[in-house]
């Protein structure tokens, strides 16, 4: 288990800390943060590097030291986080701004089990679909139990896609869409 909590690392703390202490503290910590940037790596993502305590001067310990903290606070250490936004720049460049990307992936999975025995529209129709719904605050259950009762195949798909698009925004004086509006305006 760590001795030093990076969490609990800050310029005052580390200034109580003895040399000694401090030579210690960044030990540590460069250790967890060599670990991850060996998993980011293997993944195939880019991971920073500090130096060992003995290549670091003495006078530049305690601001290396806090660096250090810092950036394994960040969430820039971590393999989740840029697996997360490494699929955030993937939906940006296809031109998609979606929110959640997990739950949007389990949408996904869910259409294609949906669609395996037809005609399966392409993904863009699905994430213009979903970027829809998650825009007028129509929730995914709902979007998913109506796609199961109107969509047989990929020309259905692309029709409700455009009826979303051409669709006032406000459904019956609310901002949100219901599965009764979504039935009215398929109609």
């Amino acid at each position: 288990m760590a001795r030093f909590d990076y969490n609990n690392l800050n310029p005052q703390t580390i200034g109580e800390l003895s040399p000694r202490e401090m030579r210690a503290a960044y030990s540590e910590l460069r250790s967890i943060a060599r670990k991850r940037a060996d998993r980011l790596e293997a993944a195939g993502y880019e991971a920073r590097r500090f130096n060992p305590v003995d290549k670091v001067f003495s006078g530049d310990l305690d601001f290396e030291l806090a660096e250090l903290a810092a950036y394994l606070r960040s969430g820039g250490s971590k393999l989740s986080v840029a697996r997360h936004e490494r699929e955030q720049a993937t939906l940006a460049a296809h031109g998609y701004s979606i929110e959640n990307v997990d739950q949007f992936g389990k949408f996904m999975d869910d259409m294609r089990y949906r669609f395996r025995n037809r005609k399966l529209p392409d993904s863009g129709t699905f994430a213009d679909i979903y970027k829809q719904a998650e825009r007028r605050k129509m929730s995914v259950r709902t979007l998913q139990r109506e796609f199961g009762k109107y969509l047989n195949d990929a020309a259905e798909a692309e029709k409700l896609r455009d009826a979303l698009e051409d669709a006032p925004m406000r459904t019956k004086g609310r901002d949100r869409l219901t599965a009764a509006s979504l039935r009215s305006i398929l109609k």
